[in-house]
């Protein structure tokens, strides 16, 4: 069985598109969107929300002996052959650069750091 703490952001965007379900509680694609203005969600919550959501889908497919079938949507998806996981991968490998460049700095609004105030409290 795959252990999601130690596969990188790629594996797990990997995982979780490959085990979204229609119409679920999250809407992955706008999360997914959502990094194109919030690109610090990758790291500061998404990739937990993501193991959180990985791990109990998982067990699942262990006990219906289905793990095959993730792995062949996986190298599907791996292949570049599905415009849409092309583009949601887009996004979050600039989030991923914009997260990781010096040459980026998060510009903090008064608001924001009003909240964060809130929040130390």
């Amino acid at each position: 069985m795959i252990d999601v703490n130690d596969c990188d952001f790629i594996q797990l965007f990997l995982l979780r598109y490959a085990l979204d379900k229609p119409n679920d509680i999250v809407n992955l694609e706008r999360d997914i969107l959502d990094l194109q203005y919030f690109p610090e969600r990758l790291q500061d919550s998404y990739l937990a929300e993501w193991k959180a959501y990985i791990k109990p889908e998982l067990i699942a497919l262990q006990r219906r002996d289905e793990h095959h079938n993730l792995a062949n949507i996986m190298v599907n998806l791996e292949q570049g052959d599905n415009p849409h996981f092309n583009r949601l991968y887009d996004v979050i490998k600039t989030a991923d650069k914009v997260n990781n460049s010096d040459a980026v700095t998060v510009m903090t609004t008064p608001f924001k750091s009003f909240v964060n105030q809130l929040l130390k409290i």
